[in-house]
């Protein structure tokens, strides 16, 4: 009887450091895991300060916005390293730009601007361009839809862009409200165009099997 007692308190034992054991890899991988998110968040919160200073900046020194953003957005890619999928998406009432870097998959990137507050049926022409890395001109077409798309092929996007400019509405004149609709997945984002020069992103990271986005 005392042996059997003893086995038997043996097993529990066994039983309570394995479950804790498993406890510890769960609270290890959690916490790993909630870590990477909040580096995702955090980047949004660096992104709209450092962004700021870059428009600053570039109004100061009145040096091209288009480029200085362009610049940034290259060199932030860089900055914040592998992991993530990025896209950078800025301009004006004039000039529409959109970048995107990519890293952990080939998601197709649809871009659209609407006049109108963004309804559907408020479609603007304009003309688009998709360039590579380089600058170079790949493709090139006045749309009276103003819709295109980055990435969706078999290799990822690094640095590749899309410019969307001469804007008109059938009246011949923009409207007071333009949106920039972003569709990636099936997940749309919606972004009003201001008075001066615009700043917007959407940053996208897989954690733990799960797909994070954040965008600003």
């Amino acid at each position: 009887m005392v042996m059997r007692g003893r086995g038997g308190q043996f097993y529990l034992v066994a039983a309570i450091v394995i479950i804790t054991i498993l406890i510890g890899f769960s609270v290890v991988s959690n916490y790993s895991r909630n870590k990477e998110v909040v580096k995702l968040y955090d980047l949004k919160q660096e992104l709209n300060i450092e962004t700021a200073k870059v428009l600053e900046y570039g109004t100061y020194r009145t040096e091209n916005a288009d480029e200085l953003l362009s610049d940034f957005a290259e060199n932030y890619a860089a900055y914040t390293g592998e992991g993530k999928n990025m896209y950078f998406f800025f301009g004006n009432f004039e000039k529409i730009t959109a970048v995107g870097y990519q890293d952990i998959s080939t998601d197709k990137l649809n871009i659209e601007l609407r006049g109108g507050g963004g309804i559907k049926g408020k479609e603007i022409s304009c003309k688009i361009k998709l360039l590579d890395r380089n600058g170079e001109i790949i493709s090139e077409e006045t749309t009276t839809s103003c819709a295109g798309s980055l990435g969706g092929e078999t290799e990822m996007v690094q640095g590749e862009t899309i410019t969307f400019e001469g804007f008109s509405t059938q009246k011949g004149t923009i409207e007071e409200q333009v949106h920039l609709l972003i569709d990636i997945l099936g997940s749309e984002y919606h972004f009003r165009l201001r008075t001066g020069e615009n700043f917007y992103f959407v940053l996208e990271q897989i954690v733990g099997g799960e797909r994070y986005v954040v965008s600003g």
